[in-house]
């Protein structure tokens, strides 16, 4: 075949800009693919279409390999009337050119969809199925591919006799695309099934595939209002004050200074800053911290609290991924997550926080590991929403470092009383989901509007860029105490042994005598043996003095009030214990 004057595919790069379509750039592929460049011409011009568009060189290459399957196949090919493609071949079978046909079959497909239905994850080919607006990615093994394969195209020998009968797919072919799918197949798409602000600031919130980003954007019925150009305080009032009124009033946000300050502050503005964060995370360089939520006893509403970003972003709820200390088992879990649309990890009751895999996963910029009965390595952005609760799980210093805490505590032992605005919170999020969106949305705006200050105030290590631009959302709206938490104690506090000896406690001391560790202990052997249980006395003191580490901040009742054990420093050093009466949170007093 004679190839084209070069000043043809030439000028047709001059014409790309950063604005072009990726049709308008599939166009110029197509003019590069006909003229059947030498390798070094090729690669001279893939590079000078990635500088025209700023794309980066692997989309521009994956693109141009997809579209001289299709310009350099179709002298090759026909298609029946059901819309499957023709394999002809005269003489002996060529291996090289039934592959590239092949594969053109199933980039025809996705063509034809406008849509990556044939894709790789990882190098592994899937197919992108939507049901009930929702996406799924479907492994392809190697049979999967062949099936696939013949429903795309069908093989026929010709001869001087005419054509012979139809035959399947050579399955060394369909196996040659399957072990080289990372070539053959675009990468998978990111699916996202509400509005999200892009890398410059911009909201992508059309539905569709986008192929330039590829993001598949499943709204379904989510409509979003028209956002207020640029949004007023006033405005931004209205959201804030919606958002705290519907959503977030009936949770007991407390923290506790060393001084005994309480405080709702902090602990909602970091609730804020977790639902904030997938639809910022575009806008955000490098990682995310954990939001652990963390609570004295059952029932509080930490998980509830935590599903709160999966409804609003998803739209659903992700099953929570199950919390274990061997490392290869999370490992795996991470694996297995990434083969479907996650935006979320969620860990619910945790008891200890100290996973090595996970430690390292939250600071680095991709998590993969060994997929499931394979020696193949796969790796991921670490883009993911962090979230996990659990009744004051323990956690050292390495994942201290890693934590936004959120805190709650109602004060009160009963917690069957307690109401949120809404009777079922999750209904409502589900029917006014793209009300509860567009004032997330108009908080963004309006920090945009400013020409998005950076927080400045405090800051996590290894989460810098997250902490200046989600804080500087809050800031700008008024949400003050981002980031101010302290951190509590941990503690597992909901057994009725804890809830006995606390009582018991009560009954001997009263209220406000300090004691120290040793003086309850030598007290406990005898007045509440269930709690002084162990091997020898050494192993008892120990399980006795985590216990009481646990019980700090632990609410209980005795008659009709509330009471919760505190933890201070001695004068002399060391520990002391005391009870101390309580009320019961406002979140909670005001909607009973």
């Amino acid at each position: 075949m004679t190839r084209p004057a070069s000043r043809d595919y030439q000028a047709a790069i001059e014409t790309l800009s950063r604005e072009s379509s990726q049709k308008q750039i599939d166009d110029v592929l197509a003019v590069v693919a006909a003229a059947f460049l030498l390798d070094t011409e090729l690669a001279r011009a893939l590079k000078a279409i990635s500088k025209k568009t700023e794309m980066t060189i692997v989309p521009v290459r994956q693109a141009y390999n997809r579209m001289r399957l299709i310009t350099q196949g179709v002298a090759r090919t026909g298609a029946t009337s059901g819309g499957r493609m023709v394999f002809a071949y005269e003489n002996a079978f060529n291996y090289d050119e039934a592959f590239d046909i092949t594969a053109k079959a199933f980039i025809a497909k996705n063509t034809r969809d406008k849509l990556p239905t044939f894709c790789q994850l990882q190098g592994t080919p899937v197919r992108l199925s939507i049901e009930n607006g929702h996406a799924t990615f479907n492994e392809l093994g190697r049979d999967g591919v062949w099936a696939e394969a013949n429903k795309l195209i069908t093989y026929i020998r010709r001869t001087d006799g005419g054509d012979g009968p139809r035959e399947p797919v050579d399955k060394n072919v369909a196996l040659g695309i399957y072990e080289t799918a990372y070539e053959a197949f675009p990468p998978a798409p990111e699916v996202i099934h509400s509005p999200r602000y892009q890398r410059d600031g911009s909201l992508l919130i059309k539905p569709g595939y986008h192929a330039r980003s590829n993001v598949l954007v499943l709204l379904n019925d989510l409509k979003i209002s028209d956002l207020p150009n640029p949004p007023v305080e006033a405005r931004v009032k209205v959201s804030v004050d919606w958002f705290r009124k519907n959503i977030l009033s009936g949770f007991p946000f407390l923290d506790i200074a060393d001084d005994g300050t309480e405080r709702r502050e902090p602990s909602e503005a970091n609730a804020f800053a977790m639902i904030l964060t997938p639809f910022l995370r575009r806008m955000i360089d490098g990682p995310t911290p954990f939001f652990l939520i963390t609570k004295p006893q059952a029932g509080t509403g930490g998980s509830l609290l935590g599903a709160i970003s999966m409804l609003l972003f998803d739209g659903e709820e992700s099953a929570p991924m199950n919390y274990t200390h061997d490392e290869d088992e999370m490992q795996k879990q991470f694996v297995a997550a990434f083969m479907q649309p996650r935006s979320h990890m969620f860990f619910d009751d945790i008891k200890n926080l100290d996973n090595r895999s996970l430690i390292r996963a939250l600071t680095s910029s991709k998590i993969g590991g060994r997929m499931l009965k394979s020696s193949k390595l796969v790796k991921v952005r670490n883009d993911f929403n962090w979230i996990g609760t659990g009744n004051n799980p323990r956690f050292g210093d390495e994942m201290r470092r890693r934590i936004c805490m959120i805190r709650l505590n109602a004060k009160k032992a009963n917690l069957t009383k307690r109401k949120f605005e809404h009777d079922d919170l999750k209904k409502f999020i589900r029917e006014n989901r793209a009300t509860a969106i567009y004032h997330l949305c108009v908080m963004v705006e309006y920090w945009k509007s400013k020409g998005c200050p950076e927080f400045t105030q405090r800051k996590r290590a290894s989460f810098e860029d997250w902490g200046k631009k989600v804080g500087g959302v809050l800031e700008v709206c008024g949400i003050t105490g981002f980031l101010d938490d302290t951190v509590p104690v941990t503690l597992d506090a909901d057994s009725s042994r804890n809830i006995v000896f606390c009582v018991e406690w009560l009954k001997m001391f009263g209220v406000e005598a300090k004691r120290t560790p040793d003086d309850l202990f030598r007290w406990a052997l005898d007045a509440v043996p269930s709690v002084t249980k162990g091997k020898g006395d050494d192993d008892k003191w120990e399980k006795f003095a985590d216990l009481l580490v646990d019980l700090t901040d632990f609410t209980f009742e005795s008659g009709d009030k509330n009471y919760s054990v505190r933890a201070s420093i001695a004068d002399g050093g060391g520990t002391e214990y005391s009870l101390q009466e309580v009320e019961e949170s406002a979140a909670i007093k005001e909607s009973v």
